[in-house]
């Protein structure tokens, strides 16, 4: 097949007419639009109920291919649940090292824990009665001095639980900081 007979079938297909439209559906559809207009609005919940048993019986292959669609995004959520609850790097027997926070400012109460993952470093961070709307910002430093960004949170009302990754590994941190947003240290932990 050359490229003028692809493009004349191809055409072809493009010139269909769309199928005929049913005169009973239009009617119904006219009637309802008839009685709702002249309906008081209280009374026009129950005019807009289809006056069909089912979406099936107007519409049985966009039904199916709905239940279709419904399954695959069942196997699709079941499938990355599983891929989710497997992950051997997190679950309820997750190795949690607690850390000291030093420098907790009077009036807050906060706790840390760090995981030591295979792809690097996990802070657990939970604290309440910090200053309302002030931003804050989580940082790792390394052995070597390098500070490395990994996450922040906004002082509320409500206690605040953090988790920040950061792919420096446990073995290489030397310090875990809490900063606002003058980079003033607020609190902050020395690793072991």
């Amino acid at each position: 097949m050359n490229d003028d007979e692809l493009y004349e079938r191809l055409e072809g297909g493009l010139r269909q007419t769309p199928p005929p439209v049913d005169p009973a559906r239009v009617a119904r559809v006219r009637a309802l639009a008839e009685q709702a207009a002249a309906a008081r609005s209280s009374d026009r919940a129950a005019l807009l109920a289809p006056p069909v048993a089912s979406v099936a019986e107007l519409h049985p292959r966009r039904s199916m291919l709905l239940a279709v669609a419904a399954g695959v995004v069942g196997v699709v959520a079941g499938g990355t649940a599983v891929a989710v609850t497997r992950n051997d790097d997190d679950g309820p027997d997750l190795p949690l090292e607690a850390i000291a926070l030093d420098g907790v400012p009077v009036g807050v109460i906060a706790s840390a824990s760090v995981v030591d993952h295979t792809w690097g470093m996990e802070l657990l961070l939970d604290v309440e009665g910090l200053s309302v709307g002030e931003r804050f910002e989580v940082v790792y430093v390394s052995k070597g001095g390098e500070r490395v960004g990994v996450g922040g949170f906004v002082g509320a009302e409500v206690p605040i639980r953090c988790r920040n990754t950061s792919p420096l590994m446990r073995a290489d941190a030397a310090t875990v900081e809490v900063v606002d947003a003058t980079g003033a240290v607020v609190m902050s932990s020395m690793l072991v």
